[in-house]
């Protein structure tokens, strides 16, 4: 979690809403670098290949059903 607020952190002074008014698309832009050394996989863009999109409902044959879009996604590699 640390290293979460040290990605922020880190561009605090380009991203800081009180001197900046920076769309999330903008932000995330900035933060990427930080996030994706953590292991983060982070959008790119709107388009359909650079959109995450992240199942939440299975169906028949481990369909997905239902996912929403995620502007960054941590997947945990191991859930013991």
């Amino acid at each position: 979690m640390v290293g979460l607020v040290e990605a922020f952190d880190a561009v605090d002074n380009e991203i800081s809403s009180s001197q900046f008014k920076l769309s999330s698309d903008g932000v995330l832009a900035r933060v990427r670098p930080g996030l994706e050394g953590l292991g983060f996989e982070v959008e790119r863009g709107k388009s359909r290949t650079q959109i995450l999109r992240v199942p939440v409902l299975f169906g028949a044959r481990g369909v997905a059903e239902k996912s929403f879009d995620a502007d960054a996604w941590y997947a945990m590699k191991d859930l013991s």
